[in-house]
């Protein structure tokens, strides 16, 4: 696993799989709720992205983790389980799942390059420190990605 900050969106359409961290929460009308973090971003990005992963979802076998969107010959979007229900706090066995699902992909495709938020981090309300030992198996083709660093006022860094 590659660590980089930054926005994630500069290599979108530059990479093999653009993955988006998500829930499992999948509205009446068939969109799934991609309301906060980088979900919100590719809601608004990727037309019907909501419909096709609520579709996905829907129709994928229990339990979900990892789901792919082909868009493309060689471009394709995941959505990474973090939550089962969007108001709901990130569980690390979901992060687990999907982290076992992309390794394997990962492994499987060696010159592939794969991008993934770091999740659970930011609405899901974990902490790093409780994260990154799951995700430290993903092989180096896979980066991990995160906002720049800032400053607080008493000098530390806020990630």
């Amino acid at each position: 696993m590659k660590l980089e900050f930054g926005d994630m969106w500069s290599i979108f359409g530059q990479t093999d799989l653009f993955c988006i961290t998500t829930n499992a929460t999948v509205k009446a009308n068939g969109a799934l709720v991609m309301a906060r973090g980088l979900a919100a971003e590719a809601k608004i990005k990727v037309q019907n992205i909501d419909l096709k992963f609520g579709e996905l979802i829907r129709n994928a076998p229990n339990p979900y983790y990892f789901i792919i969107w082909k868009r493309s010959s060689k471009r394709s979007i995941a959505a990474y389980q973090v939550k089962d229900h969007f108001a709901d706090k990130a569980k690390i066995e979901l992060i687990e799942g999907a982290a076992l699902k992309l390794e394997a992909l990962a492994r499987e495709y060696p010159s592939c390059r794969f991008n993934l938020n770091f999740p659970g981090i930011g609405n899901g309300q974990l902490r790093i420190e409780e994260v990154l030992p799951i995700i430290s198996i993903l092989p180096d083709n896979v980066h991990v990605w995160r906002k720049k660093k800032r400053r607080m006022k008493n000098g530390q860094n806020r990630s």
